[in-house]
């Protein structure tokens, strides 16, 4: 049977993996970096098949050219290692480097490629004159763009295995992630010059923008699609997973393929939004698997791509002359030349728009990892392969690349550990080495243990235990000794290093107490996500040696906060977004309180290190208990309905957590067999898909109770109520919201339900601000504004968790056109209060606090009409509305009449009647004396 090249792919695939594994084994024994030693294979391997003469079908395969194409590395094996890259990367930390790393992935990669075309037109064309190498200014600029992308896969991983600081491992690689995208973009718009085709500047910078920007654009677009796919995706780690792939994909495709824009900028963009605003979205018991997949992907594609590049330089080797070794030798010498002078150049200069700058020596660690791979490969091959481009200049291009790509990896790769190392660069902080002893420490205590209870076990008294026991005293030995190394080294660090230690710990432990609790389901991916960003940003202060803690960790409110009471202001109804943003508010306070116990507890552990650093810690995480538990407690008083909702649906949430558990233990101990136990798994997952998905909602008490127990709508009829009741839109409030401000425009008045209100005045400048009245529930606030149309006098903010219904000034005009008695009422309220403020503030003088109440429960309001004229009361008249003629002169709202004095009214008015201030006072001091 004859079998096409199909065959011939697999079995080259699968014997790339298989001398992958073997290589891998080798690596971990000898510390040889990974890719560094596939590259060699392939090479070995390439020459042996070239010079042994062999004439199988895979060698065939193999060393003619169809196993690795441009296209085979750009649409197969860079969307896996993109992708990868992009979404492990720690997206608050990329961030606050974006400015470093996009200055050193775009300026400094252009003037990187336009240095290293000069370097290599001296090379070709210069003093040499080598014969055949005279590239021109086409092929050296096209040559310098391709040979400027970096490959982080081989540093990266050496970064790690040799515990270099973290954020030289973040420029790395996000240099290399972005600068990918630079240098395609850049050799697609040279390489028109090498084939022949015009240059024009102007044309050559809108398409660097146009190609770069779709680049991006296409990653946002795809990312939020399969980003609201992700979400509405519940607990399925075969979808979920399947549409992280088919976006890495996709992204280069329709960027690539179909609208010839930056498909590596898409992937890049497309991973960090996934890595970042969506991390969210994927649930969260298949986070890890999908990690998990990730690595195995990037590392088959590794595997496999290093292999074949092997390969294609062992194919290319037996046609070098000496020239083509001497240009090889010199373009790699150049290039490292070149990236130091880039780096160092740069450095000055970036190092002023960052908050923390990156030192000399993290900067050479950067210019000797700059080594070059699977791009660089990928694009000369496009050059080889491209038909309007010479045969001998393209196999010319593609030579020196797959020569310098063996070069860097050969040398800046193997000696990379040993330049880090030199540059001390490997050793961790005091803290850290010490929190490392202290966690062996427990862990071997633990194991101590559970050796000591087996060993009490009847059923495992045959076990040598003493063995084992003897393996855990010289653990015990060694890691005693070890700690007290770390101890004076602890004890020599200052105490900026010390407290530096127990922050990071503390936080360490707060993170992954909130990560688990998402992981058990017990808070959502909206509360996790504001817990990240607060302890990202704590983080960051102790990167800054700002050691005074946020004074709470429950934040400013966050985005959906913001957007529901953009909604209030809409009159819309408290509704689905209210409950989220209070069961939000709830979940993070719950978590906050568990989390800052655990906190305290693990750092108990740890005191007898440095007790007074530990107790400045311990101190902010237990003011910071308080303030959830002062949270949670406002909202179970103040908002039960809202409590009971969110707690039931915590309830249930934890309970079909322990179910699951239950099951997985049950099948564990073989008491129940895979098929019912994968039933019972597939019912609680489609339980807590239903709830995850539910609606909740909160039943609020009666609109209409709220109205009819208010002391101003009491005497109301009860149609009238009903008809308040239709038009009133209940609202909730948290602690510290404002309902509104002053100067505000008045468009609406507010019925306090349940809950506490203050109204006040802000303070300008350095004034204090001053608290005019404290509200509660049935009193009515904003009426005036409602009434009058002036703006708002006072702002007013929740005291407490706060329910309110509000009215607004269009839909309470309209019943008060229909309903004369609401409307007296109403101006009564108005003027009772307008008159209450001036006498508090004593506009019209100070007054007994006592006579000021008679006053404000004896006066009568009165509604004139135009024309109308009235003499003043024994008391004085007070203007409410509209306005008076008088002898002295005309008399405006919040005026006063003299008792006695003649006024008619210009315009329609409302007035109080006040009564005879000096009865008043009789019957006050009448009323004292009884």
């Amino acid at each position: 049977m004859h079998h096409g090249p199909e065959l011939t792919a697999v079995i080259v695939f699968c014997a790339a993996l298989a001398v992958g594994a073997l290589t891998r084994a080798f690596s971990k024994r000898t510390k040889f970096p990974y890719t560094v030693a596939m590259l060699g294979v392939g090479v070995a391997v390439g020459l042996g098949l070239e010079y042994g003469d062999v004439e199988a079908p895979v060698a065939e395969f193999l060393t003619s050219g169809p196993a690795l194409s441009a296209d085979l590395i750009i649409f197969v094996f860079l969307p896996a290692l993109i992708f990868e890259s992009a979404f492990a990367l720690d997206v608050h930390a990329f961030r606050k480097n974006i400015g470093f790393v996009l200055f050193l992935a775009v300026p400094a990669l252009l003037v990187a490629t336009l240095l290293t075309a000069l370097w290599m037109l001296g090379v070709t064309a210069g003093p040499l004159g080598l014969s055949g190498w005279d590239w021109g200014w086409g092929a050296a600029l096209v040559f310098g763009a391709l040979i400027s992308a970096t490959d982080p896969v081989a540093v990266v991983s050496i970064l790690r295995d040799v515990g270099a600081p973290k954020r030289l491992g973040l420029l790395i690689e996000g240099e290399s992630l972005f600068n990918d995208g630079t240098a395609i973009v850049a050799f697609t718009v040279l390489l028109s010059l090498l084939a022949g085709g015009g240059f024009d500047t102007q044309h050559a910078v809108f398409e660097l923008l146009r190609v770069a920007g779709g680049g991006v654009a296409v990653g946002l677009v795809l990312a939020w699609v399969i980003g609201n796919w992700l979400a509405r995706t519940f607990q399925d780690a075969l979808v979920e997973i399947t549409l992280t792939l088919v976006l890495a994909y996709a992204a280069m495709i329709f960027a690539e393929a179909v609208l010839h824009v930056s498909g590596v900028l898409a992937i890049v963009t497309a991973g960090v939004y996934l890595a970042g605003p969506g991390r969210t979205r994927i649930s969260p018991e298949v986070a890890h698997f999908l990690h998990q997949f990730w690595e195995l992907l990037a590392y088959i594609a590794n595997t496999v791509i290093f292999l074949l590049v092997g390969f294609l330089i062992a194919s290319h080797l037996h046609t070098a002359r000496a020239s083509t070794l001497g240009v090889i030798v010199l373009g790699f010498v150049g290039i490292v030349i070149i990236r130091f002078l880039v780096i160092f150049s740069v450095l000055p200069i970036i190092n002023r728009l960052v908050d923390q700058p990156v030192d000399r020596r993290s900067g050479v660690a950067m210019a000797w990892g700059g080594l070059r791979g699977a791009v660089s490969l990928a694009l000369a091959l496009i050059v080889a392969q491209h038909p309007d481009v010479g045969e001998e200049l393209g196999v010319q291009i593609l030579s020196v690349t797959a020569g310098i790509v063996l070069l860097t990896i050969a040398v800046n790769g193997t000696t990379t550990g040993w330049v880090l190392r030199k540059l001390g660069l490997t050793r961790i902080g005091a803290a850290e080495a010490l929190a490392d002893v202290r966690a062996a420490e427990r862990l071997l205590k633990n194991v101590e243990d559970r050796v000591a209870d087996a060993d009490a076990d009847p059923a495992l008294r045959t076990v040598p235990w003493h063995e084992v026991r003897e393996g855990l005293r010289a653990r015990r030995s060694a890691i005693t000794e070890e700690l007290g190394v770390s101890l004076r080294r602890f004890d020599e660090a200052g105490a900026t290093a010390r407290a530096a230690g127990v922050w990071q710990r503390a936080l360490g432990v707060e993170r992954r107490f909130y990560r688990a609790a998402y992981s058990d389901g017990t808070i959502g991916p909206r509360a996790l996500a504001r817990l990240e960003i607060e302890i990202d940003q704590h983080f960051d202060r102790i990167e800054a040696d700002d050691f005074d803690a946020p004074p709470s960790r429950l934040g400013e409110p966050g985005w959906a906060l913001r957007l529901e009471q953009w909604v209030r202001t809409l009159g819309l109804p408290f509704g689905r977004l209210a409950f989220h943003v209070l069961s939000l508010r709830y979940d993070v306070a719950r978590v906050i309180a568990e989390a800052a116990s655990r906190v305290r507890a693990e750092l108990r552990e740890v005191r007898a290190d440095d007790a007074e650093a530990v107790d400045a810690v311990t101190n902010v995480y237990r003011r910071y208990a308080d303030d959830a538990l002062h949270v949670l407690e406002d909202l179970r008083v103040h908002m039960p309905e809202l409590a009971t909702a969110i707690e039931s649906r915590l309830a249930r949430r934890i309970a079909l957590s322990f179910e699951k558990s239950a099951v997985d233990g049950l099948r564990a101990e073989g008491a129940i067999g895979e098929a019912v136990a994968e039933r019972l798994s597939v019912d609680i997952k489609r339980r807590a898909k239903d709830l995850h998905f539910a609606a909740t909602h909160v039943e609020l008490p009666e609109t209409a109770e709220i109205c009819r127990e208010t002391a101003l709508f009491a005497d109301l009829d009860d149609d009238v109520v009903d008809e308040l009741a239709k038009m009133t839109i209940e609202q909730i409030f948290a602690e510290g919201e404002e309902l509104f401000r002053e100067r505000d425009r008045g468009d609406g008045m507010y019925i306090v339900a349940r809950g506490v209100v203050e109204v006040f005045h802000p303070g300008e400048g350095d004034a204090a601000e001053t608290v005019l009245a404290t509200l509660g529930g049935g009193d009515i606030l904003g009426e005036m504004a409602l009434l009058s149309g002036e703006p708002r006098t006072a702002s007013a903010r929740a005291a407490t968790a706060v329910t309110v219904g509000r009215i607004s000034s269009r839909d309470f005009r309209k019943l008060m056109e229909t309903r004369p008695e609401v409307e007296d009422k109403m101006w009564n309220a108005f003027g009772r209060r307008l008159l209450d403020n001036q006498l508090r503030a004593g506009v019209h003088g100070k007054l007994d606090p006592d006579v000021r109440r008679l006053i404000m429960a004896r006066c009568v309001g009165r509604a004139l009409v135009k024309g109308e004229s009235l003499v003043a009361s024994a008391g004085g008249l007070f203007v409410v509305d509209g306005c008076l003629e008088t002898d002295a002169g005309p008399r405006r709202a919040g005026s006063l009449v003299d008792p006695g004095e003649s006024c008619r009214a210009t315009t329609g008015a409302r007035v109080l009647e006040l009564p005879n201030l000096t009865r008043v006072a009789g019957a006050e001091e009448d009323r004292g004396a009884s």
